[in-house]
């Protein structure tokens, strides 16, 4: 832990991915990434994903198969959506459903007691099932 902490004071380029050493120095910029998703979409879906490969290579198999499955539920909560703001409120959701496991399971490690009282710890649902009777009755 120490070596990806001192690490990242001396490149902040660098974080540490389980025990990869990952580089983050990329150049973001917003204002030609988004001219180029309203002139030309095929192109920006080209290249948007030329760059999740390029950043999933630097990974373990392991890590590239749960990214990958992550970014699958994007991309299908993206395509599901009506709107952009209707896509970017169900994507906040589901990282704030990821942050409130994690913070679920963290207080349950640190506290059993405070796990049990925690508003953030996902629910679980439940409901009363309702038998409908067929229609075609002989």
């Amino acid at each position: 832990m120490a070596w990806s902490l001192l690490s990242f004071r001396k490149n902040p380029d660098i974080v540490k991915m389980g025990n990869q050493a990952i580089s983050t120095n990329t150049t973001f910029d917003f204002d030609s990434w988004m001219k180029l998703a309203k002139d030309d979409p095929a192109t920006f879906e080209r290249r948007k994903q030329a760059a999740i490969d390029a950043f999933f290579s630097q990974l373990s198999p392991e890590q590239q198969t749960k990214l990958r499955h992550l970014q699958w539920q994007i991309d299908m909560e993206i395509r599901r959506s009506s709107s952009p703001l209707g896509s970017c409120i169900k994507l906040n959701r589901l990282m704030m459903d990821s942050l409130a496991k994690q913070k679920a399971a963290l207080d349950f490690l640190l506290s059993p007691e405070v796990a049990k009282s925690n508003p953030f710890a996902p629910q679980k649902k439940s409901g009363k099932v309702i038998p409908f009777e067929s229609r075609n009755q002989s």
